[in-house]
């Protein structure tokens, strides 16, 4: 998937989220429950389920922004795509940009709840885990352009469900109707359980179609920049019942009007 095909799948999840504000405390809320949004969605009409981390980490040797995400794509139908990209902006020397999207595995351990990706040329993997004793998400990510190992996201409040409630409404794409949800989560960074001062946003969001988006017709190529699109069929023109075209001016005629 290219990066900005996964930017639009996203839409704009982690537009802002880098800061420089001094990291605050806040009392966790026991009744978050972050494990079931944690899980993979088991909508059967999932189209693409994706998680997300923005951030930046300073020491004495460097200070970068960072961007990870797993993404699964199953769309069009029958297809499947699972990924990890991964971006670091370097804020001092050089500042050098480097991006780049890994193809590969991604699993999910429910007992752990952690999610782990293998790139299928064994270049990059990536494990990331809810640990819910601890509060905490736990990030590893080894690659060429990023490597992360034994970063802490400590949740900063409550998750976030976009809406109120989680779900977003979405006006149809092309014609068709699809659901999509999305929750976020400050999170406080540490590296080497110390904490960066800084401020980080995590993000968890799918996209599914609607029963009767299936039922219409089958998939059709999509743009590069469009989650999930189907081509509407032209709808027939409604007639009344014994309408023919020129019958008006036929009757007109025969009145001798």
């Amino acid at each position: 998937m290219k990066r900005r095909t996964f930017l639009a799948l996203a839409g704009i999840a982690a537009a802002g989220t880098i800061t420089g504000a001094p990291m605050a405390r806040f009392a966790l809320a026991a009744t978050t429950d972050r494990t079931s949004k944690w899980q993979p969605n088991a909508n059967p009409l999932l189209a693409v389920e994706w998680r997300y981390i923005a951030g930046r980490i300073t020491d004495s040797l460097s200070d970068y922004g960072f961007i990870v995400a797993l993404s699964d794509t199953k769309f069009p139908l029958g297809s499947r795509t699972q990924e990890l990209l991964v971006e670091r902006q370097d804020f001092s020397g050089d500042k050098t940009f480097r991006t780049k999207p890994y193809h590969g595995t991604l699993a999910y351990d429910s007992g752990t709840a952690t999610y782990s990706f293998q790139d299928a040329q064994s270049q990059a993997s990536a494990s990331w885990q809810w640990d819910a004793g601890a509060s905490v998400y736990r990030l590893a990510v080894t690659s060429p352009e990023l490597n992360l190992q034994n970063v802490v996201l400590r949740p900063q409040g409550d998750l976030i469900p976009e809406g109120g409630d989680g779900t977003i409404t979405i006006a149809p794409i092309l014609g068709f109707p699809v659901g999509s949800d999305y929750y976020a989560d400050w999170v406080a960074i540490e590296l080497g359980g110390a904490a960066q001062g800084f401020l980080g946003s995590i993000s968890r969001g799918c996209t599914w179609l609607r029963r009767r988006t299936i039922a219409r017709r089958p998939p059709q190529p999509l743009p590069t920049t469009i989650i999930i699109g189907l081509q509407s069929p032209a709808k027939p023109t409604a007639r009344r019942s014994g309408y023919r075209p020129g019958g008006s001016r036929r009757r007109m005629a025969r009145a001798g009007m």
